[in-house]
């Protein structure tokens, strides 16, 4: 299946200087990277961020906050176990297909967004690839929608930073309707449109 638009993908949704202030971050805390091994993957770390509020890193803290209100996230607390994070995934890595918990009487999101980005290693929304570029941000749903990515392929690396959210149940439904309409089109248009390379073979 080719890469598929998204219903909350915002093309372009960051600017240079912010790609640029995410990979200084980066660097200077590269010795608090770990390695993720969730789902025995190689070549995935990751930089738990405690620093996205107003005192500690504002400009993180303030692109966050306008990145929530263009989805109308509404109040919302940060999940506490997987917070704010960067993460880097390097030649054949990938993330494996899994779901995010909620807490209780809330829904668990995250505003990802595509900070460095090479060849392979696309997001995987309940099996279907998202068609994402370099300063992209998508909101994933993350407690309902079972999300991973494509390998890594070659050398080089995919970095982005994932905003985490916990929001209010009924935001989340009407976010999870908005979501379940595009997977049900986008697989009956799949569908329709390998069926007569079916009916050929």
């Amino acid at each position: 299946m080719e890469p598929q638009s998204y219903p909350f993908l915002i093309k372009n949704a960051v600017t240079s200087e912010f790609m640029d202030h995410v990979t200084d971050v980066a660097l200077q805390n590269e010795a608090q990277f770990r390695t993720n091994k969730t789902g025995e993957v190689q070549g995935r770390k990751f930089l738990l961020l405690d620093i996205v509020t107003p005192e500690g890193d504002r400009f993180l803290f303030d692109v966050k906050q306008e990145l929530a209100a263009r989805y109308d996230l509404g109040e919302y607390m940060v999940p506490p176990g997987l917070k704010d994070f960067i993460n880097v995934i390097t030649e054949g890595g990938f993330v494996h297909e899994h779901t995010d918990p909620d807490q209780p009487g809330r829904r668990h999101v995250r505003i990802n967004v595509i900070i460095t980005q090479t060849a392979g290693c696309l997001p995987l929304l309940d099996g279907v690839p998202i068609a994402v570029e370099r300063g992209d941000a998508w909101l994933n749903l993350a407690s309902r929608c079972k999300h991973a990515t494509t390998p890594v392929e070659g050398p080089g690396y995919r970095s982005a930073i994932s905003f985490g959210f916990q929001i209010g149940e009924a935001r989340g439904r009407e976010l999870e309707r908005i979501h379940t309409q595009w997977l049900a089109e986008v697989r009956n248009k799949y569908a329709i449109d390998q069926a007569p390379r079916a009916l050929a073979t």
